[in-house]
């Protein structure tokens, strides 16, 4: 068990406006296995997350449950200080690559398209505001010369940026990214960090799980270090040191140095 005196969770601060995230005693298992247990924890809204901690640790369970994709055991979560079924509209989510069919026979722009969706209602097509909306996503992640392309045409970095336009096109307050830079390069890495702050200079929310520990490091406000409980949560510079990592990865984690350049054994 994390020793709570060594990384203590940051003290609660009046807002004007509700947190983006709040989880109180938050437990979700899959049948016997305890996959997150007894989470406490409030992320500001405005602000670009990190999400970190080994495979195994609950990361994605932790997303899907914020968007109520997973029944929790016991506790509460609340999405922009409400139950998220009340503002799911507000809320995108942007799963692993790998969780997607991409051979479904859909286009690149029929993919960003559905962003619209849950603003259209029962039968409604898309109008050509939400057209302008969806191609204006894809000008955001530069790919609206693809838009006619079927969507397994794609490298992995443009699928990614595809789900990321769909998300930009749901015009959501809070944006969940799971693992968003598996397999890309370093230019499509930088498109979608420029991207993410335009949505926090808006006074959105970004929470995004990854391994890349440095980009962490260097582009997020918050850091949330995860291994089924909370380790410790804050400023990037409070939460980003050798004992909150090590106690958060152990032995999947190298330090070399002095400057915490990381090495995580995926």
């Amino acid at each position: 068990m994390v020793d709570r005196t060594i990384f203590p969770q940051p003290a609660a601060t009046e807002q004007s406006t509700p947190p983006a995230i709040e989880l109180l005693d938050t437990t979700v298992a899959y049948g016997a296995h305890v996959v997150l247990d007894h989470l406490t924890l409030t992320l500001p809204s405005a602000q670009i997350i990190g999400l970190i901690g080994p495979n195994g640790a609950g990361k994605t369970t932790l997303l899907k449950a914020i968007v109520g994709a997973n029944r929790l055991l016991s506790g509460t979560i609340r999405v922009l200080g409400q139950p998220v079924q009340s503002v799911r509209q507000r809320v995108a989510y942007v799963p692993q690559r790998r969780d997607v069919d991409w051979s479904f026979p859909l286009s690149v722009l029929d993919v960003v398209l559905m962003g619209r969706y849950g603003r259209l209602g029962l039968w409604r097509r898309p109008s050509k505001r939400d057209r302008e909306i969806a191609l204006h996503a894809l000008e955001q992640v530069r790919l609206s010369k693809r838009r006619d392309c079927q969507i397994g045409e794609l490298s992995g970095g443009q699928q990614q940026r595809v789900f990321l336009a769909r998300a930009l096109a749901q015009e959501a307050d809070l944006l969940l990214l799971d693992e968003p830079f598996n397999g890309i390069d370093t230019t499509t890495q930088t498109v979608i960090f420029d991207l993410l702050c335009q949505q926090r200079s808006q006074g959105h929310t970004v929470l995004l799980s990854t391994h890349d520990l440095h980009s962490v490091e260097q582009n997020c406000d918050q850091l949330v270090a995860l291994n089924r409980r909370i380790v410790a949560s804050g400023p990037v510079d409070e939460v980003f040191t050798a004992p909150v990592l090590r106690s958060t990865f152990g032995s999947q984690l190298a330090v070399v140095g002095d400057s915490h350049t990381l090495i995580v054994n995926k």
